[in-house]
């Protein structure tokens, strides 16, 4: 992520590298139950979720500011706030690899690439389509 935001892509090679790279996020496990384990005992001890809290805040905004340069490339103002639309992104993905992990059989590989290419192309093509409408002067 950090390298399409300095990469000089046209909007279109933006597009498909962030959805080749969100479609995929859910594939590495590396950590994600001490994620996981860190954000129970987040609800259950208040001086440790400040701590956690900290943490996500800095994932978060580093995924709102790549939301928002993805926005001005396209040259429309983003569909919601860019910190709520960067939660929505990492709930999904957390979701989707919770799920993975405890029902595999049911969250198979092509459903979780399906949900998150799904979920990432919409918002794209809702970008596009406002980008295409008549601006009022």
């Amino acid at each position: 992520m950090s390298e399409l935001l300095v990469a000089d892509l046209a909007p279109e090679q933006l597009e498909q590298r962030v959805i080749q790279m969100y479609a995929q996020l859910y594939r590495s496990n590396e950590g994600f139950m001490n994620w996981t384990e860190a954000r129970m005992l987040a609800a259950r001890d208040a001086r440790f979720r400040g701590k956690l809290n900290a943490l996500m805040s800095e994932k978060r905004d580093f995924i709102a500011a790549f939301i928002e340069h993805f926005y001005a490339r396209v040259g429309i103002p983003a569909a919601a706030p860019p910190k709520e639309m960067a939660m929505g992104f990492m709930s999904l993905v957390e979701g989707v690899k919770l799920f993975r992990l405890s029902s595999p059989q049911d969250m198979t590989v092509g459903a979780a690439e399906s949900i998150l290419t799904l979920f990432i192309d919409a918002l794209i093509r809702l970008a596009r389509l406002r980008a295409s409408e008549p601006r009022p002067a």
